[in-house]
């Protein structure tokens, strides 16, 4: 490789690594908000689990970010262990958890279980994605109008119309102008990052408004996260079982959720990722990122496509989107506590209704056969019981009817 080749794969690298971190920024925030644990986590995680996964990359051009899918669970997780109230005695159940799904992803990639996740069926991986796609929106339903969430998905389901019927109108404004420059940017210019576009005007917007009638981030520390893993020392072994539990849910869902962002990177730049090598490299830059206090993170679909189509080609892009998030992070932290929260419901609603699948599913609903069966079950399964189950059950019933 010549000079001017070396310069122009730096130079894609640093433009793909720079898209990916202006994408991921917003993100970041509003899922390490969904978490429960704070929207500083969510950018940690943004941080470590990049540069740590592109150091080892499987896939050379894949860009790791907290996820929707892994957020779901790991919101779960910190609300069973009573983060809310009483975090002290949850931190050291939480980073258990955490760490340990490192630790199987990292144990996944040894035994090689990448090869066997492409016998997952289509009327699966749509519904599971539909149905977490739905789990998002939800989640974020009183958020955007304003109103404090009632609870489990049940509870939400139940209280559905109230935020429509007394809603807070600041947040009202603030999430529906979010939304529309989340869906007409992209008309404009689809090169213009929309979320990032939308998280400034939205955060200015919110400048006119009187203080106080909506809910913002909060005070986001502008240092480098401190190291965790302390805690562990307070840890209950009563809660073993539990974490276990947590710990392989998140593992077999970021390693799904990671490799199927592997095959999209292998679709658009027609090479061939190292399947089991990607999940080390996940599951290292998750058990490191919990010790920070980071939330589980996988292989994002935006993010990796984001980065090829800004000329990223190698791990390189991964690290320098890392660094910039970090230089962020110490820079504007202070800044980022300004920050509506139904600007940030808005960001993710968004997110939940590109995750839903619409297309395929209306396909698989159309043609009512056993597909339809498994498509309608998985996303029951996914919105009312437990992902994995979900997964577990559609492949089996898939292989029956096959």
């Amino acid at each position: 490789m010549n000079i001017n080749s070396i310069k122009t794969t730096i130079k894609g690298d640093f433009t793909g690594g720079l898209t990916a971190a202006i994408i991921a920024l917003p993100m970041a925030l509003a899922f390490g908000l969904q978490s429960g644990l704070g929207a500083e986590y969510g950018l940690y995680t943004a941080i470590i689990l990049a540069i740590i996964a592109s150091l080892i990359a499987g896939t050379k051009t894949l860009i790791s970010d907290p996820t929707g899918p892994m957020t779901i669970v790991a919101a779960t997780i910190i609300a069973s262990a009573g983060f809310a109230n009483n975090p002290e005695t949850a931190w050291p159940t939480i980073i258990a958890t955490f760490a340990l799904a490192g630790l199987f992803q990292i144990v996944f990639g040894f035994v090689k279980v990448a090869q066997y996740v492409k016998y997952i069926s289509y009327p699966v991986l749509s519904g599971f994605m539909g149905g977490i796609g739905i789990i998002i929106i939800l989640f974020q339903w009183h958020s955007f109008f304003g109103n404090d969430r009632p609870g489990g998905i049940l509870e939400i389901i139940g209280d559905i119309h109230n935020p429509i019927l007394s809603p807070n109108s600041s947040s009202l404004i603030l999430g529906c102008s979010t939304l529309a420059l989340i869906y007409l940017i992209p008309l404009l210019s689809k090169k213009i990052p929309a979320g990032l576009i939308a998280l400034i005007i939205g955060t200015l917007i919110s400048l006119l408004l009187e203080p106080g009638t909506f809910s913002i981030i909060g005070e986001i520390p502008s240092s480098l996260p401190e190291f965790e893993g302390s805690k562990l020392s307070n840890f209950n072994f009563d809660d073993l079982s539990s974490v276990i539990v947590g710990a392989l849910t998140l593992a077999g869902l970021g390693t799904i959720d990671t490799l199927l962002t592997s095959v999209v990177a292998d679709n658009v730049t027609k090479t061939k990722h190292n399947g089991n090598r990607e999940l080390v490299g996940q599951g290292l830059g998750n058990f490191v990122s919990a010790l920070f206090g980071g939330i589980p993170g996988a292989g994002s679909t935006t993010g990796t496509v984001a980065n090829i189509k800004s000329n990223g080609t190698s791990n390189i892009s991964g690290i320098i989107k890392g660094v910039i998030l970090m230089i962020v992070l110490l820079g504007l932290g202070q800044y980022l506590k300004n920050v509506p929260i139904p600007v940030l419901s808005a960001l993710l609603i968004s997110v939940g209704i590109g995750i839903i699948d619409f297309k395929g599913m209306k396909r698989l609903i159309k043609i009512k056969n056993s597909d339809t069966l498994v498509l309608i079950l998985v996303i029951i399964l996914t919105v009312f019981a437990d992902l994995l189950v979900a997964v577990g059950v559609g492949m089996v019933l898939s292989s029956f009817f096959f």
